[in-house]
């Protein structure tokens, strides 16, 4: 291939001309053993079903690229929903924790009194009552206690 001298008013760079003298067109190689590699031919040899086929792959790809772009905003919001939810849990989880201290200060508040008007039955329903609570309490600790590892651990056990 040789070059020629002429250059084009918008061309700065002389133009490629083949052995035949036709100018040459720079194409993209779409072989196996040498795949993208960049080379020059004449345009009489350029063929029309090589662009064809680049075109379909590249409207391929593009078709994937959007469906993959899809999944990911579909899995983004799938992900803030669960977020949402997790702070939700959190919450419900808070007050409930608020609700269990005020109940077993109420308890702790009426034994007394109930074991002044009651002597009789006082020990024995305040030793029961106590053993409840304690329980309760030790049981929803430990419950908590787990369910706090197992969000730490991303509710691996």
């Amino acid at each position: 291939m040789s070059t020629s001298s002429k250059s084009g008013p918008c061309c700065l760079e002389p133009e490629k001309t083949c052995n035949c003298g036709r100018r040459c067109k720079v194409t993209t190689s779409m072989t196996l053993k040498n795949p993208m590699r960049r080379f020059a031919r004449a345009e009489i040899m350029v063929n029309e079903s090589l662009d064809e086929r680049v075109r379909s792959m590249v409207v391929g790809f593009m078709v994937s690229n959007d469906t993959m772009a899809a999944k990911i905003k579909r899995l983004k919001n799938d992900l803030e929903a669960q977020k949402h939810e997790v702070k939700k849990l959190k919450e419900k989880n808070r007050r409930m924790k608020l609700k269990f201290i005020c109940l077993c200060s109420v308890v702790a508040a009426v034994l007394p009194l109930f074991a002044t008007f009651c002597p009789v039955y006082a020990v024995a329903t305040i030793n029961r009552v106590k053993t409840v609570v304690l329980s309760c309490a030790g049981s929803i600790r430990r419950k908590m206690k787990d369910s706090g590892a197992a969000i730490q651990n991303g509710g691996k056990e």
